[in-house]
């Protein structure tokens, strides 16, 4: 069994893109969005790497070729069931797993080592990548603990108060997960109402199962930087 594996989720449609182009396949810099971030995260350690897909993603295998392993979510039913489709082929092969996403192509290997280190380091059931030097606006805000500074949940802008919109520090959408924790723990994650699994909300589990979750900051604040749109992209 490998200590890690990485588990990239690229099977969103990018439809505020506005093309015919899978969105992880446009270019930044000359390169893929996708290919950037299997770089990154092939720097930061050597075992396996699966992308999740939607079906109709032959251009993205095409670009990425054997260099990964790939699977299937047949249904846009949210992140933390696009991540649960990767269980097949990885459980009994890893113990730990970074996850992220495939749009964002500016993430430095040296934070995903420094994720990963933590990650191992203090047996939590979860780390996540955090920042607070990018705007918020649409963004998750990482909600503390006021006692511990420990993180509790994280909420979507969508579903934030005045209170919680305030806060600055952001989900950077990097995760490093204790794989015997995980695969159950998305089993259970409750649907949102726009019938949904979020992957976000496993902070909120592990809260009340009072297990433990940490956090790294990100070295740069645009690292974490997700596109969208073509305006991001520029």
């Amino acid at each position: 069994m490998s200590d890690w594996a990485a588990v990239i989720l690229a099977a969103g449609m990018g439809t505020r893109m506005e093309s015919d182009l899978p969105k992880v396949l446009h270019r930044v810099c000359g390169k893929e969005m996708i290919r950037h971030v299997v770089d990154a995260v092939r720097a930061a350690h050597s075992g396996p790497v699966v992308v999740v897909v939607a079906p109709e993603a032959a251009r993205v295998r095409q670009c990425l070729g054997d260099s990964v392993e790939y699977v299937e979510q047949a249904e846009a039913r949210g992140t933390g069931h696009a991540l649960l489709q990767a269980e097949e082929v990885l459980r009994g092969r890893a113990s730990r797993l970074l996850v992220l996403y495939g749009d964002i192509p500016l993430i430095l290997p040296s934070t995903l080592s420094r994720l990963m280190e933590q990650h191992q380091d203090t047996g939590a059931v979860a780390t996540l990548l955090t920042t607070d030097r990018v705007p918020p606006h649409g963004l998750g805000r990482i909600v503390r603990d006021v006692t511990s500074g420990q993180v509790v949940d994280v909420v979507e802008e969508a579903d934030a108060d005045e209170v919680r919109r305030a806060i600055t520090e952001v989900n950077g959408g990097v995760y490093g997960f204790q794989a015997e924790w995980l695969w159950p723990a998305l089993r259970e994650l409750a649907v949102s109402a726009a019938g949904e699994y979020y992957l976000t909300n496993l902070v909120r589990m592990a809260r009340l199962r009072r297990v433990v979750v940490e956090s790294v900051s990100s070295e740069e604040g645009l690292e974490v930087l997700g596109v969208n749109n073509r305006v991001q992209l520029a």
